[in-house]
C-alpha cells in the first residue's frame, strides 16, 4: 500500500561534518582577515584522521572485535569535530596595520 522507508544512520556522520563545516565556514566569515577554507579543512582533517587513530586504537584494545571498535572510533570523530570547532570559535581576526 504505501512504499516502507528505511532511515538509515549509517551516515548520519557526514551530516554532522557538512553541518559543522558550514558553521565554522559562518563564523570564521564573521571574523575579518581569515580564510575560511583553511579553518573547514582543518576541522575535515581532525575529523577523520582522530576517528582512524581512535579505530585503530578501539581494534587494539577489543582484539579485532569492529563492532567494539566503531563506537571508540566514532568517539574520536567527536574529539576532532569539537576541536576543529573550536579552533574557528577561538581564532582571533586579523587586524591590518596602517
Amino acid at each position: 500500500m504505501y512504499p516502507c522507508y528505511k532511515v538509515d544512520f549509517d551516515m548520519i556522520e557526514l551530516f554532522v561534518l557538512i553541518y559543522l563545516s558550514r558553521k565554522v565556514r559562518k563564523i570564521i566569515n564573521a571574523k575579518t582577515g581569515l580564510r575560511a577554507n583553511q579553518y573547514v579543512l582543518t576541522l575535515i582533517l581532525l575529523w577523520f584522521s582522530l576517528e582512524l587513530l581512535f579505530g585503530a586504537i578501539g581494534m587494539k584494545i577489543t582484539s579485532g572485535n569492529i563492532i567494539a571498535a566503531i563506537p571508540i572510533g566514532m568517539l574520536g570523530a567527536a574529539i576532532g569535530g569539537y576541536l576543529g570547532y573550536r579552533l574557528a570559535v577561538n581564532a582571533e581576526p586579523v587586524v591590518e596595520e596602517l
